[in-house]
Formats: structure tokens, sequence, C-alpha cells
């Protein structure tokens, strides 16, 4: 995709392709990294928490697969997820910020609270 396309997208996936997929890779390469020296298993048991890297054969690269299994992945997800979330709420709003405020204003007016 182009520069000028990319830019035309929205927020979301502007942010996931040009910020998000940064992100995406670094934990992929670093969790390939851990799976070509342990096997599979013992990557995938480090990246969810199942497994502590304390025993495991080389620190120096389980203990920061660890950290992003428990620190950024689920960040990414539940930005991912709020986005998504958030996305579907305001395509379905039917009120204006100022039309909601009138009403507001009405009810005050009227001295009601329903």
């Amino acid at each position: 995709m182009s520069g000028r396309k990319l830019d035309a997208l929205n927020k979301f996936p502007h942010w996931l392709l040009r910020r998000g997929l940064i992100i995406i890779v670094l934990i992929a390469a670093w969790f390939g990294v851990v799976w070509g020296l342990l096997g599979w298993s013992d990557a995938w048991d480090l990246l969810v928490g199942r497994a502590t890297p304390r025993n495991a054969s080389y620190p120096w690269l389980t203990w920061p697969l660890s950290a992003l299994g428990w620190l950024i992945v689920p960040a990414f997800v539940g930005a991912v997820t709020g986005y998504v979330v958030t996305s579907q709420i305001d395509k379905r709003r039917s009120l204006t910020e100022a039309q909601i405020d009138e009403r507001i204003a009405k009810r005050l007016k009227e001295g009601g609270h329903g």
C-alpha cells in the first residue's frame, strides 16, 4: 500500500498498519528466536505465562518474552478491542452531543430526572 493510500485510511487501520504492525513484528520475531532455541511448546508456555523463565536455558531471551506475554500482548489486544467497540458504538449513535445537551437542559428546566 502506498503512503498516500495509507494516510487516507481511518484512524484504526492507519495506526494498525503504521505502528501496530511494528509491535506485532517485534513480538513475532522475539517469539521466533525463542521458538528456534527452545521449541514451540516451551516458547508458547513462556509467552502465555504457563512456564517461568527462571529455569529456561536462555534467560536473557526468555525473560523479555515472558514480559511481552504479561504486559505488551494484553495491552495491545485491549487497545484493539477498545477501538473496535468504540467505533461500533459511534456508528450506532443517533443523537449528536448538542442534542443530548439540549435534552438534559430541558429535563433540568422541567425538574425531571428521567
